[in-house]
């Protein structure tokens, strides 16, 4: 879902907009920039969000999955499930999630 098919979905709906709402819009007076803003720009309401949900859709499924992320101890990492309970060791460096050790407050 990149920018050619929000600039085909644009094209295509601009294009099944009537005609005869930019002649009334001549008709009672306005310029190209107003039969833009207070015609056509109403009209797009609906294309506009149905682009912008697909969008957002897009972007998310690009994000990583939690379990995928590293953890500080190996054999946590490779364990069946993310955020396995287990008993913590003595150090201070072991999460109970798999968040990367970046994101751990002792690492600030």
């Amino acid at each position: 879902m990149g920018m050619p098919f929000c600039v085909l979905l644009f094209r295509a709906f601009i294009a099944s907009v009537p005609r005869e709402l930019d002649e009334a819009a001549i008709v009672d007076g306005a310029g190209p920039v107003q039969i833009f803003f207070r015609v056509i720009f109403p009209v797009l309401r609906s294309v506009m969000m149905t682009v912008i949900i697909l969008q957002i859709g897009a972007h998310l499924q690009r994000l990583p999955a939690p379990a995928l992320l590293p953890t500080r101890n190996p054999e946590r990492h490779r364990s069946s499930s993310p955020c396995s309970i287990t008993k913590p060791s003595s150090s201070a460096n072991t999460t109970c999630c798999s968040l990367p050790s970046c994101w751990s407050p002792s690492h600030r």
